[in-house]
């Protein structure tokens, strides 16, 4: 059969209407009068402390796969932006309101690296960076139990497909990602939850997300088997 030509709309568009697309706003740039710059990010643990709104740069990108430990002690809406650019570009980002205390995964799986941290709170923050194997550990053993308040970055590493339940009683939210060569998803639940999970091989480390009561944190656990 025959291709036929795309049938034109039989209706114009009114007078006075726009026939061509609204270009995409740009995201904001973040405020180079806030720069503080760091030159080297230094092989042990190292913490930044500040207050209020600022924005730490790098003198070159940071790609080694970390884990991020983020605090404020603040009444408002905060946020942790982790950019690849001056404001283009998102690598990570975290936020929230009211006081927090939490651990993320950076430039592991399939995160991109990132050049500037960008702070807006309204309280005190802290912004740590320590190296996976100072995360606490779950074995895969069956009966082997970690559990927890707070967002944070386990490492649990399986070399097959590995059973667990999860355990959030008043969260509500979780969210639980597995870590490898990649981030896979294994739960996003607004609600409590208390099920089995199956964990992929080669995992390298979970990362757990729970809400709860109006703040980032619930009691949560996880269980082999």
């Amino acid at each position: 059969m025959a291709e036929t030509e795309p049938t034109p709309p039989t209706n114009p568009p009114p007078a006075g209407a726009r026939t061509t697309p609204r270009r995409k706003k740009a995201a904001p740039r973040i405020d180079h009068r806030l720069y503080r710059p760091i030159t080297t990010l230094p092989e042990d643990a190292h913490m930044l402390v500040g207050h209020g709104h600022e924005v730490i740069m790098f003198d070159h990108a940071i790609t080694d796969a970390m884990v991020v430990h983020l605090t404020h002690d603040g009444s408002s809406n905060y946020s942790f932006r982790f950019l690849i650019d001056d404001g283009e570009h998102h690598s990570e980002m975290f936020h929230g309101s009211g006081q927090h205390v939490g651990s993320y995964p950076l430039n592991m799986g399939s995160s991109p690296p990132f050049r500037y941290v960008a702070m807006k709170t309204d309280g005190d923050w802290t912004v740590q960076f320590r190296h996976l194997s100072e995360s606490r550990t779950l074995k895969t053993r069956t009966g082997s139990t970690i559990d927890g308040e707070h967002c944070e970055v386990i490492q649990f590493a399986t070399t097959e497909p590995t059973r667990i339940r999860v355990i959030a009683p008043d969260a509500e939210a979780v969210i639980l990602n597995a870590i490898g060569s990649g981030t896979s998803n294994l739960l996003l639940r607004h609600q409590p939850f208390d099920g089995r999970l199956l964990v992929p091989p080669k995992t390298l480390a979970l990362s757990m997300y729970v809400r709860g009561g109006g703040r980032n944190a619930a009691d949560w656990s996880i269980t082999v088997g």
